[in-house]
């Protein structure tokens, strides 16, 4: 079953965070980037295949994220 994401909705973007917990992701071609992960130096990766859930704390796969 596909979780549907719009990026335009503060509520959709306030749920679903990268792995890390950050809010500021966007899609790539790779999956997902998360601005803050990569403005952090201490994190060594900013890409991700995964969003979370924050209701949930569950990862949800690119495969199963529709945007719109």
């Amino acid at each position: 079953m596909a979780v549907q994401i719009d990026t335009r909705d503060p509520a959709d973007r306030w749920r679903y965070t990268c792995p890390k917990g950050h809010r500021n992701w966007e899609p790539s071609s790779d999956g997902f980037h998360c601005r803050t992960c990569d403005e952090r130096p201490w994190f060594d990766q900013a890409v991700f295949d995964d969003l979370r859930d924050e209701r949930t704390g569950n990862l949800v796969p690119r495969r199963r994220i529709r945007l719109v």
